[in-house]
């Protein structure tokens, strides 16, 4: 089986960037960094945003970004089919909590969890319609987050030597 992971390189702190992008690698050792295929994505109206969430979903492939705004943020939808030779403009699809730091489709494709620095949230996909909230585990600066399973999750934090925590969802989420 062919088996290929999204990279995203989706920063953009200073809202600088005109564009960021999307890159499939493959994890087999067929390819290489030269050669893997990578995606330029664009903001509606040229907005500029940070995130540093990126989310493929199970069922089709298709890519959003959710931004990591104070103020509350975005799911954006990547177009269904990625263009190569010219950038791929970016639809908001709809709106969920503050500072969000990364986040995952749940297995049945649903939901999808996404992560702030001290909890998580769950939302059904794509309604966006929140299901509940939990807290996290004390991290030092608590941002990754990965589904290993319907009621499983891994934790991660910023910086060299930080320790992969073991979280559950939580019955009533």
């Amino acid at each position: 089986d062919d088996v290929s992971v999204w990279v995203g390189d989706i920063g953009n702190n200073d809202g600088s960037r005109r564009f960021v992008t999307a890159t499939l690698v493959a994890l087999d050792g067929s390819g290489s960094p030269q050669t893997a295929q990578s995606y330029r994505l664009t903001y509606p109206d040229g907005v500029r945003t940070d995130a540093e969430t990126l989310l493929c979903d199970p069922a089709t492939g298709r890519l959003y970004i959710v931004s990591k705004r104070p103020t509350g943020g975005t799911v954006y939808a990547a177009p269904e089919r990625l263009d190569p030779d010219r950038p791929n403009r970016l639809e908001a699809i709809g709106d969920v909590a503050p500072l969000i730091t990364d986040g995952a489709f749940l297995p049945d494709g649903r939901h999808v969890v996404l992560r702030q620095y001290g909890r998580a949230i769950v939302y059904t996909f794509p309604q966006l319609e929140d299901v509940g909230a939990f807290a996290l585990p004390q991290q030092r600066q608590g941002e990754g987050l990965a589904v290993v399973d319907e009621s499983t999750l891994w934790l991660t934090s910023e910086g060299p030597n930080q320790a992969l925590l073991r979280a559950s969802l939580p019955d009533q989420v």
